[in-house]
């Protein structure tokens, strides 16, 4: 594979860090393209449950994509899209911006739970565990008993750090290494504002 097909901790970062750059809200444009990145680590890492959160996340973001190629301005930034769903009674309805960047929210936290957990792990130790743990403590809370009964299974599947490393980065392993608290901070920082916007606005139980 090229360098372009291996997952760049340094451009999600970069996106990410864009994205907070407006005060009390987040841009999504360039949030839109961190979630491109972040769909290349899925995709990457195969399986069960990283192709459901693939599929979830490009679903959710071609969305958010077409909301705003037809208004770029109601929908540059998550305040603006919620005043906008609030005024025209859109947030019950089940297609609505602020709902389906819910669920990206959500998946979110769920890769940023597993680098975190994945970071802490000697070279050799398997990540099935972490990951184990990460899915528990993020999505399996939004999912049905056969859901996260699936998820589990192959969530066992997964290979050692050593090997997920060398499968998400190529011979490039060293650089990403340096890169990842950098990265790790930017998805927490991003996650920590978009819950606390989402929470603000009471949103977080939409439907």
């Amino acid at each position: 594979m090229s360098s372009s097909d291996y997952f760049d901790l340094k451009y999600l970062s970069k996106c990410f860090e864009t994205s907070m750059e407006a005060d009390k809200d987040i841009k999504l444009e360039p949030f839109l393209l961190g979630f491109q990145e972040l769909n290349k680590f899925c995709d990457l890492m195969g399986g069960i449950l990283f192709n459901a959160v693939s599929t979830e996340i490009s679903s959710k973001s071609n969305i958010l994509q077409e909301y705003l190629q037809k208004d770029a301005e109601t929908f540059s930034s998550l305040q603006k899209m919620i005043a906008y769903e609030r005024r025209e009674n859109q947030l019950n309805n089940g297609v609505c911006g602020c709902r389906t960047l819910l669920r990206l929210l959500r998946g979110l936290d769920f890769v940023r739970t597993f680098f975190e957990k994945v970071s802490q792990l000697n070279y050799e130790d398997s990540t099935s565990s972490v990951g184990t743990e990460a899915y528990n403590q993020t999505l399996a809370q939004h999912h049905g008993f056969f859901v996260r009964q699936a998820a589990s299974i192959g969530l066992w599947t997964l290979p050692s750090k050593k090997e997920l490393l060398r499968k998400l980065f190529g011979d490039r392993t060293d650089e990403a290494m340096e890169a990842l608290p950098v990265a790790l901070k930017s998805c927490n920082c991003t996650y920590l504002k978009l819950h606390e916007l989402f929470k603000s606005n009471n949103l977080l139980e939409l439907p």
